[in-house]
């Protein structure tokens, strides 16, 4: 009876230009100061509710740049 072999994990590759860790902190922080900024200052003709849904699409937006950059953060880490 032959042995049972577990199947091999293949490396995806990703297609595209990955911007280094630099950006993506940079870009992440920004659109947070961003988003804090709109959302605090008067603006005429906004309602509060708008501002809100604002704020939170800033922040998924800088959420998604920041977890990228840990990642790359991580894996530079355990690369060396």
């Amino acid at each position: 009876m032959p042995a049972q072999t577990k199947p091999q994990r293949q490396k995806v590759m990703r297609k595209g230009w990955t911007p280094p860790l630099w950006v993506n902190v940079a870009f992440g922080a920004s659109m947070l100061v961003l988003g804090v900024t709109f959302t605090v200052l008067p603006q005429r003709g906004m309602s509060t509710q708008n501002k809100l849904l604002l704020l939170v699409a800033y922040c998924v937006v800088a959420g998604f740049y920041l977890v990228r950059a840990y990642r790359q953060f991580r894996k530079r880490r355990e690369a060396g």
